[in-house]
């Protein structure tokens, strides 16, 4: 069950919003400022669908009356669970049809709504006794006020499981959610996990597939926080059982000690989970409050995991959520009194990109303002390069990405959408081959480091000797001192490249989806893993070979494309004495690179002139002419003096709502 398009009409603060062709997609991003009416319009699918919100009570300013339209198709398999309980019951089948529509209507002088479209189809889904029996007929709402649970019981309440049992007990707190914005609780993530490992286990004895669900979940948790989640161990002493996090360190924690964030994203995962079992559609609302970026990713990715048997409609800030995802999977809802027209739009449709950017956590105030966008990795890059390059960065607006490959996405993402403001991204070379870093930073959008990283450029022989003078005693040798240095480190530079190169090493298409029906789930995953490692195997010696013969070749002038730059200041540092740690060192070479031109390295000076460019290319940026003050104004009488009932034009039957 998938939901196709909506028309919600004068909910709330909601004026106009409208989307088409959702189907397509399994997951849905829908963004916007503050105040624009995002979470409204899941508020709106959850009462239109869950029939028990008193609807007059959200008729909005911009007239009398609301309408909350809504498109729904089905496959066959649900039309097929739907003919056999109508058959039980000598009800006809049901008609089908690429969308069912359902309708909700109502005015503010009403004591309650009315759905005035709705067929035998969705009468069906929607009744609580068929609903109970299929979770896939189900809207579930997840709204931003959520609660994290601060216990980690271990028992087992295989209720938390039961998808029927979890929606009927939501469907039951909407009310409370939408009028009264009630925190809800989100499960006790012990008490989950220990459930599913229980529900595995009976599973497991009784011959049955098990889904590999608590397996998923610790993947996912593995990738986005480096840990490791135990499986349950029992305790024959203290008859207790217990799950314990591994840290990338070796030491154990216990579950308590997780952060809010990660208990957060576990929960999260739970509602996410349940939707991937049966299907049917969930509304999120802000999954990364209390979430660091990587695991707003981890949510992510696993949200696009599952989403493929029913739907996910997620209203979202978060700049990584966006940017990670399709401009065709994201719709932006603009204020009320911006337009006269839909609100809602999806961001491969915009004209003005600049929309787009606003919605990426940069406001019209700072695209107006800003002679170009500077995005970086992260805020430690953003800090040196304000120190660095003070004058070509005091107009940008700086936007931290969270990384290479986030900045390497936005990068692509701005390129798409042909947006009307200069912008520029800075990214360390890193483990990045020579062709691979020219290919990247091949348009001039994108300025990679003729080297490593930051300190590699900074490690010039008359800089430091400039500003590690103080330390340095007569006949001391800096350049001789840096080169034994850089040399000693080439054996961990070569070890780092060729364990970068082989993780870019994939296992082939043809080799990831060998089937083998003798083998159970565990065994095909771990016969997958055996695969990829013979593959890696067989690979090694080449890329070692490779590796060695780049670095050798390149080293005498190249080496700042291998060697780590931190670890040569760390040691200079060590040497001389002059500062009081490396980093305080990397800042006064900056600034005394900045101060001095004379000494400046070449890559510094290619960075500035590449940022002047930028500043000298900045066009004007165009917005449309408001409409605000007719708009006000009509909102004002409507809200004031009343305005004319528009007539709905449809004849209304008397099945209400609530009931």
């Amino acid at each position: 069950m998938r939901i196709t398009h909506f028309k919600i009409t004068n909910y709330r603060g909601l004026r106009l919003a409208i989307a088409s062709n959702l189907q397509e997609q399994p997951l849905s991003l829908v963004t916007g400022k503050n105040g624009t009416g995002k979470s409204l319009i899941l508020e709106a699918l959850t009462a239109a669908w869950s029939g028990n919100i008193n609807l007059p009570d959200f008729v909005g300013p911009y007239g009398h009356s609301l309408s909350i339209e809504i498109g729904i198709e089905f496959d066959e398999r649900e039309y097929a669970s739907v003919d056999r309980w109508r058959s039980d019951r000598d009800l006809p089948p049901v008609h089908r049809s690429s969308e069912h529509i359902l309708e909700a209507v109502s005015t503010n002088r009403d004591s309650t709504g009315t759905y005035l479209q709705r067929d035998e189809m969705l009468e069906t889904v929607q009744n609580e006794l068929f609903s109970r029996g299929h979770p896939f007929a189900a809207i579930d709402l997840l709204s931003a006020r959520r609660q994290v649970s601060l216990t980690t019981s271990t028992s087992v309440d295989l209720d938390l499981l039961d998808r029927t049992a979890s929606a009927e007990q939501r469907r039951m707190m909407y009310d409370q959610e939408i009028r009264w914005k009630s925190a809800m609780q989100m499960p006790d993530i012990g008490t989950y996990l220990m459930s599913l490992d229980y529900r595995d286990y009976v599973a497991a004895r009784d011959g049955l597939e098990t889904g590999e669900e608590y397996q998923r979940l610790r993947e996912i948790f593995h990738v986005a926080t480096g840990k490791e989640i135990s499986l349950p161990k029992y305790d024959p002493e203290t008859t207790q059982s217990s799950i314990r996090v591994t840290l990338p360190s070796g030491e154990t924690h216990a579950l308590e000690d997780l952060s809010n964030g990660e208990r957060e994203m576990l929960g999260m995962l739970y509602y996410v989970s349940q939707l991937s079992a049966q299907g049917g559609v969930l509304l999120l609302d802000e999954p990364e409050k209390h979430l660091h970026p990587s695991l707003q990713l981890a949510v992510l990715r696993a949200m696009m995991t599952v989403a493929s048997r029913g739907q996910i409609i997620v209203v979202t800030h978060s700049p990584s959520l966006i940017s990670a995802s399709p401009s065709e999977n994201v719709l932006i809802v603009r204020p009320a009194w911006e337009s006269a027209e839909n609100q809602a739009q999806r961001v491969a449709d915009i004209d003005d990109e600049s929309e787009v950017l606003s919605d990426l956590g940069i406001t019209r105030r700072d695209l107006f303002q800003a002679n170009y966008l500077l995005v970086v990795e992260g805020p430690d890059d953003e800090k040196r390069l304000r120190m660095l390059c003070p004058g070509e960065i005091a107009g940008a607006e700086v936007v931290v990405a969270g990384g290479r490959d986030a900045v390497l996405r936005t990068a692509d993402t701005l390129r798409s959408l042909e947006v009307g403001v200069p912008w520029i991204c800075v990214i360390d070379r890193d483990f990045l081959p020579e062709t691979a870093a020219g290919d990247i930073s091949e348009d001039g959008r994108v300025f990679v480091w003729d080297a490593r990283m930051l300190e590699c450029v900074l490690i010039s022989p008359a800089l430091l000797a400039r500003v590690l003078e103080p330390g340095l005693s007569a006949g001391d040798s800096l350049e001789n001192t840096v080169r034994d240095e850089v040399d000693r480190l080439k054996p961990r530079a070569l070890e780092q490249f060729i364990e970068a190169r082989m993780g870019e090493r994939n296992l082939p298409a043809e080799l990831v989806n060998v089937p083998d029906s003798s083998l159970d789930p565990i065994q095909r995953r771990l016969d997958l893993e055996r695969r990829k490692i013979e593959f890696r195997l067989s690979e090694y010696h080449d890329v070692r070979a490779e590796v060695i013969t780049e670095i050798e070749s390149a080293w005498a002038g190249g080496w700042r494309h291998y060697v780590d730059g931190k670890r040569v200041l760390s040691a200079l540092q060590k040497k001389y004495r002059v500062f009081r740690d490396a980093a305080t060192l990397t800042d006064a070479l900056m600034i005394c690179a900045r101060e001095n031109e004379d000494l400046m390295p070449p890559d510094v000076s290619r960075l500035k002139d590449t940022l002047r460019k930028i500043q000298a290319s900045r066009p004007s940026v165009k917005f449309q002419a408001s409409e605000s003050e007719s708009r006000d104004r009509s909102i004002r009488e409507a809200v004031t003096h009343g305005a004319p009932e528009p007539a709905l034009n449809l004849t209304v039957d008397h099945s209400f709502i609530n009931h």
